[in-house]
């Protein structure tokens, strides 16, 4: 047996996952009777799906064991010529579910070889395929803003040059659980982004869905450069700041006399 999944690397809402078991070397098989899939739940292999020769009436018959595979998914094969014999399943791209569907799987089959023999299992059995995914993030929560060593959120958005403001933005890191978001900022003299020298603080990653998430949070100290100074929280970026996949932003600008004056926005 052999088991081939295209692609192995399935990128989330992009790639069509299909699973296919099929013969290594179908001169050796004289004849078939079952080709099943089957998928590891973390104790043991267990079927999921197969296609089966009905004894009765010599017809090939699909059976769904894993029901919630049903609607989601497309399961199709033959078990003759043995030249062409083969399960096929087929995940939709909008009906993936991460943590269920991305395992171990392999394939294994019932028949008979050439001198009229049960196929030994070591011949019957595909060795496992490991499916993996990802996926870029592409949500960031509005970023909170606290004043230094204060218990909550300010709803101000007015401070004195030399305040101590903690920003903290949480977002989705991708499907990379070691994933983090970073922060940089802008003048208004400046024509880009640059990386904040401060080392954020994160929070332990969690599962949602596809996507992990964390909060990032840094301490920025106001001054009289900030006349007009941007700063943004980005994940999923491959560079330079501003290539990041989910991003938001703050827009700073100092007010009259001492205070500054804080308005967010989103950044698409």
């Amino acid at each position: 047996m052999q088991i081939m999944a295209l692609p192995q690397m399935v990128d989330i809402e992009e790639d069509t996952l299909t699973i296919v078991c099929s013969l290594s070397n179908p001169p050796q098989v004289k004849a078939l009777f079952v080709l099943e899939l089957q998928r590891n739940t973390s104790v043991s292999f267990e079927k999921i799906v197969s296609i089966t020769l009905n004894i009765d009436n010599f017809q090939e018959e699909i059976y769904y064991v894993d029901l919630s595979l049903q609607g989601r998914t497309t399961a199709t094969g033959t078990l003759k010529p043995l030249s062409t014999a083969e399960l096929r399943l087929t995940f939709t791209k909008e009906n993936v579910r991460c943590q269920e569907d991305f395992k171990e799987y392999m394939c294994k089959m019932s028949g008979v070889d050439s001198n009229s023999n049960s196929i030994p299992e070591q011949d019957a059995e595909s060795n496992p395929v490991k499916i993996s995914y990802r996926v870029q993030p592409n949500r960031n929560e509005m970023p909170g803003v606290r004043i230094f060593e204060q218990q909550f959120d300010t709803n101000e958005r007015q401070f004195e040059v030399g305040t101590a403001l903690q920003l903290t933005c949480t977002g989705q890191i991708g499907s990379d659980p070691s994933g983090t978001i970073r922060w940089c900022a802008k003048t208004g003299s400046a024509q880009s982004f640059t990386g904040l020298p401060k080392t954020p603080l994160h929070s332990q990653s969690s599962p949602s869905g596809c996507q992990y998430t964390r909060s990032s949070t840094i301490t920025y100290n106001l001054t009289t450069s900030d006349i007009y100074t941007q700063f943004l929280c980005e994940s999923g970026y491959s560079g330079l700041c501003g290539t990041g996949t989910a991003e938001q932003s703050l827009n700073t600008t100092l007010g009259k006399g001492r205070g500054q004056n804080w308005n967010i926005q989103i950044v698409s």
